[in-house]
């Protein structure tokens, strides 16, 4: 029974892990095409309406990652 309750956490915590990667590298995607478009001297309207985020997002990503 033991042995059970130990795989049950081992797949627990890999798709927990999966998870938050999936989400670091949609994350990191994300961070990249705004750096582009800052590069390109995009306003962030247009970033936000060109990525389908809001504005309050780009600006967290560009402050977080210190972007432009």
């Amino acid at each position: 029974m033991g042995g059970q309750i130990l795989e049950y956490e081992a797949k627990t915590i890999y798709r927990n892990g999966r998870e938050e990667g999936i989400k670091e590298g949609i994350n990191n995607k994300l961070v990249q095409q705004i750096n582009k478009k800052l590069e390109k001297g995009y306003h962030l309207d247009q970033i936000a309406d060109a990525l389908e985020e809001t504005v309050e997002t780009i600006e967290q990503l560009i402050k977080e990652y210190k972007l432009g």
